[in-house]
């Protein structure tokens, strides 16, 4: 049910039990939905039933069909622009007319893209995660894929590329292929459930593992620091302020969450911060050998 925040009345609703009465409304898997930028747009992606696109201000409501094998992957690149993977393709859909149209080369779990770019996993097998110019569909670079890879999110100024996955998170320069930190968490980031954030302006980033909030800063000067929350579950999450000063952590089973007032002061003054460290300066990733070559034009 989507509701208005300032009144709390329902503007529309979607009841699953009515679209398909074979499946008993438990079994029905949906993920969590997910906004446009400036809230006008929600794609709802589910493997069993399709998946909808919702306008929030007047509720009207589309089905789309086509999407499947797995659970649905989107990205809105610029307001209604969005972007649907499964297991088997990556397509662009047309929001008004909720039909899609191909990407070639792209299928696994992990989507990410802003404005004119798209990130995603490779075909085949997924060894690689691509930039692509959305506007052309050529590939503009490719970086390695991230053991155990859950998600990988492009920043809104589509200069950052973050990678999540079960050894932890790595940071790469999009426009110059550089790594800028790979660390290993301890398999502390093993859930697929958590997800990367990022300030409207792409200069602060968060993730959440099952002990600590990881939090990134790209300006005006560069750090990465953890931050024990204290909360259980299998389905940690954070949400940052939209100047990324402030900061809030959630677990499964905990009925209270983790707040941050100030992150800035909480790395000097405060004991919850236990680890901070400045990523070093960007270099350039090894040259690729024979062998990476040689999938590389296989793939293509």
């Amino acid at each position: 049910v989507l509701f208005r925040s300032v009144d709390g009345k329902p503007v529309t609703e979607i009841l699953f039990d009515k679209i398909n009465r074979i499946r008993e409304y438990r079994e029905v898997k949906v993920d969590t939905p997910l906004f446009n930028n400036d809230g006008t747009a929600i794609y709802l992606g589910d493997s069993s039933n399709g998946s909808w696109l919702v306008d929030t201000l007047d509720g009207r409501q589309r089905r789309l069909f086509g999407v499947g094998g797995g659970m649905p992957k989107a990205v809105f690149l610029t307001g209604k622009s969005l972007v649907v993977m499964d297991n088997a393709s990556a397509n662009r859909v047309d929001w008004d007319n909720a039909t899609l149209t191909a990407i070639p080369n792209l299928s696994g779990s992990a989507l990410g893209g802003a404005g004119d770019w798209l990130v995603g996993q490779s075909e085949p097998f997924g060894r690689f995660v691509q930039l692509i110019d959305v506007k052309t569909n050529k590939v503009a670079r490719q970086f390695e894929v991230l053991q155990g890879i859950h998600q990988v999110s492009l920043s809104p100024d589509a200069k950052w590329i973050v990678m999540k996955g079960q050894s932890g998170l790595r940071l790469y320069d999009a426009k110059t292929g550089a790594l800028g930190w790979d660390h290993d968490h301890n398999f502390d980031m093993h859930t697929s459930r958590s997800m990367i954030k990022w300030t409207p302006d792409g200069s602060r980033g968060a993730a959440a593992g099952n002990q600590y909030v990881y939090v990134w800063s790209m300006s005006p000067k560069r750090w990465f620091a953890r931050f024990p929350h204290g909360r259980t579950g299998y389905q940690p999450d954070v949400a940052l302020s939209a100047d990324g000063k402030r900061m809030v952590a959630s677990g499964g089973s905990s009925d209270k969450l983790a707040y941050w007032s100030d992150i800035d002061a909480a790395m000097k003054t405060s004991p919850v911060v236990t680890e901070m460290r400045t990523p070093p300066l960007l270099k350039r990733p090894p040259e690729l050998t024979a062998e990476q070559k040689k999938q590389i034009a296989e793939e293509k």
